[in-house]
């Protein structure tokens, strides 16, 4: 144990660790706060709070919010009453009423009955792709619209709340430009950390000694990995909790329990999660992605004499992934989506960027079989990361000896 306490604070007391850590929470809190400005200068999540609050404990209803809708209506939409618009019984004025209701009123209607609405039509047209598809005697279709209909033929207990705050707090810092920027120097901030972490007895000059004996190396790679992965899953939690304090300060997030499909983005979303079982997910798909980087950082590790090699391969190699990455996410049209749908179900770097995972019917052919693309990219990185790390234990510090 204070071997593994040594090998902590070797890394986390270096001058680079911690300038680029500075320089990475820098940009975080710059993005996040930038970003909660602009976004509530278009949305009002302390009136939608108000709203969704009254109608949740039985104070109003719709109706009632309606008729206010239509009382102020004349005033909100008269050009030459606006720069002087009364106060508001929700917001500073009665403009941020009409359009907090406006969205409450198309929310509740969705919860109540278009979600039902919608997912009856679908499932009845799915079934009639499943006979055709048995009749037609193909096996796999077959089997994709059975699973599919099973997948969405589910009565979740759908609640009201602020679909507008509820997906701008999830799209800030997972799902938008500058979530993906973070997801990417998060990646190769962890590169650096990485090859540093394995490299630092060669950096001091004492790999000769470290190195010697066979057990002490893969003891000392195991601690080091060990120490990686505290610092990784450290870091990954006080990012997560400083979003959530976003959530709950800035954008009004009460409703954590509610089902995600409660908000209509994901009405087409697989898995039966809550707002925060979907949060601490997303988060998760982040950490691993991470984790995986490390995986790669330490196979480009393997008999190198310095820090410069590896982590140059490192830098080109995972930031000309990256670039693939965003291109990808940012083309529209069938072929793209086609690409990016393969690059994302058997890359574990792509959970990085989770959006597309939960916004539809999300299955990939495997052996003739229907299979969920995020369960086989979690597998994929179980095989892949393990396989590193197997790799990068046999080989770990072989080439010390032969460094001056």
């Amino acid at each position: 144990m204070k071997m593994l306490f040594y090998e902590l604070k070797k890394v986390t007391v270096n001058k680079f660790f911690l300038v680029s850590t500075a320089l990475l929470f820098a940009y975080f809190f710059w993005f996040s706060i930038t970003g909660v400005q602009f976004i509530k200068g278009s949305i009002k999540p302390e009136v939608s709070e108000k709203i969704y609050s009254d109608l949740n404990c039985g104070k109003t209803d719709t109706e009632r919010l309606y008729e206010y809708q239509q009382d102020i209506a004349l005033d909100v939409f008269n050009v030459e009453q606006r720069p002087n618009l009364p106060a508001g019984i929700y917001g500073e004025t009665i403009s941020d009423d009409w359009e907090a209701i406006e969205n409450a009123i198309k929310q509740v209607r969705y919860v109540r009955s278009g979600y039902k609405s919608d997912m009856v039509s679908m499932i009845k047209r799915l079934y009639t792709r499943y006979t055709n598809s048995q009749n037609e005697g193909n096996h796999y279709l077959e089997k994709y619209y059975y699973k599919a209909i099973e997948k969405y033929n589910v009565d979740y207990a759908l609640r009201p709340m602020d679909s507008d705050s509820g997906f701008e707090f999830l799209a800030l810092f997972h799902f938008n430009w500058e979530s993906r920027v973070f997801s990417i120097l998060f990646i190769m901030w962890t590169a650096f950390a990485t090859v540093y972490c394995l490299q630092s007895e060669k950096v001091c000059r004492c790999h000769e000694m470290v190195y010697s004996t066979s057990s002490g190396r893969e003891k000392t790679f195991l601690r080091k990995t060990a120490a990686l992965l505290i610092i990784l899953i450290f870091i990954a939690i006080v990012f997560f909790i400083i979003e959530l304090i976003f959530g709950i300060t800035a954008f009004k997030i009460k409703e954590f329990s509610a089902p995600i499909q409660s908000l209509e983005e994901f009405k087409y979303c697989t898995f039966g999660v809550s707002y925060l079982g979907f949060f601490i997910l997303i988060n998760l798909m982040r950490l691993l992605s991470v984790i995986f980087t490390m995986g790669i950082a330490m196979l480009c590790t393997i008999r190198a004499k310095s820090l410069t090699r590896p982590l140059a391969v490192n830098f080109v190699l995972l930031g000309l992934l990256c670039y693939l990455m965003v291109v990808l996410t940012g083309l529209h049209g069938i072929k793209v989506e086609e690409y990016w749908a393969k690059v994302r179900t058997f890359f574990p770097l792509a959970l990085s960027q989770p959006q597309m995972y939960f916004t539809k019917f999300d299955y990939e052919n495997i052996l003739g079989m229907p299979m969920n693309r995020l369960f086989i990219c979690v597998i994929l990185f179980l095989i892949f990361t393990t396989v590193c790390l197997f790799i990068t234990l046999k080989n770990y510090g072989k080439a010390g000896k032969h460094n001056g």
